[in-house]
């Protein structure tokens, strides 16, 4: 008998055939321009020139091509190719490399510190750009906007602020439109994913899940994400421990998430008295 887990991954192969991926890849090219202060539009073209022939081939979907500070900035958009896909992350390699080939040509290259990108095999060119994908499976209606929000200069974490009163702030942003409609956080810190390591620590919050566990996909991860239904921190909870209660407003069914209220008003009068 198939586990819920296999079961998952079974129903998974068949869905993915009809699911869009965005793939975002950042590649720090301008540094290794000589002290330009933006990337050139010819640099920009010789990155795009791979791009549209995956476009011709049908590997692509479409493609989009900018320069963001100090970075090279690609936007691929495929269907039914999953993620991390061997052949889209090839290919985002090659528009990189291409665009440092095509800058060596018009003469703007110029090695850094006694090393020379050209010289060096290609995984080693592509770690000197700080080549990094980030991306995200999306099923399309009619309509689907997207919104890709990258900062310069700034910290790691620098969108906490935004992201928490859009989504995690008791009486502000999206709260009120989410409650009930199984909305679902994972946070976990830039720091760990930064620096690579494997096991990190994930906070989930949202509406807790009716079923026992959930098998979630996760673009930060190569295997679906497994969560079991008492990780999941109570919104409303949060919501009454912050004095915005609603508890008594919400539409969701709260004996059948397991959630107390009255425990949850005891718990909440006992900080305020604290």
């Amino acid at each position: 008998m198939a586990t819920p887990r296999e079961e998952f991954l079974a129903a998974e192969r068949e869905r993915v055939a009809k699911r869009a991926t965005i793939s975002v890849v950042s590649a720090r090219l301008l540094p290794w321009l000589g002290g330009l202060s933006s990337l050139p539009d010819d640099v920009l073209e010789a990155a795009r020139a791979p791009l549209q022939k995956a476009r011709g081939n049908g590997l692509l979907r479409d493609f989009r091509v900018a320069a963001f500070g100090n970075d090279l900035h690609l936007q691929l958009n495929t269907l039914g190719k999953g993620l991390q896909n061997p052949e889209v992350h090839r290919l985002a390699h090659e528009a990189c490399l291409a665009a440092l080939s095509g800058a060596a040509q018009a003469g703007l290259y110029q090695p850094r510190g006694g090393r020379d990108l050209l010289a060096l095999p290609v995984r080693d060119r592509l770690a000197a750009l700080q080549a990094r994908p980030v991306e995200l499976p999306f099923t399309e209606r009619g309509a689907e906007p997207i919104v890709v929000a990258k900062l310069m200069n700034g910290a790691t974490g620098a969108f906490n602020r935004m992201l928490f009163n859009l989504f995690f702030h008791p009486d502000k942003g999206s709260h009120q439109r989410l409650d009930g409609a199984r909305f679902i956080a994972i946070v976990e810190g830039a720091g760990d994913l930064a620096a690579g390591k494997a096991d990190r620590r994930l906070f989930a919050f949202g509406d807790r899940p009716l079923e026992d566990r959930l098998i979630l996909l996760y673009p930060l991860a190569v295997e679906p994400l497994e969560l079991a239904r008492n990780q999941f921190t109570s919104y409303l909870a949060r919501c009454e421990r912050a004095g915005v209660s609603r508890l008594d407003r919400t539409t969701l069914p709260l004996v059948e998430f397991g959630i107390d209220v009255e425990k949850v008003r005891a718990a909440a009068a006992a900080k305020g008295a604290a």
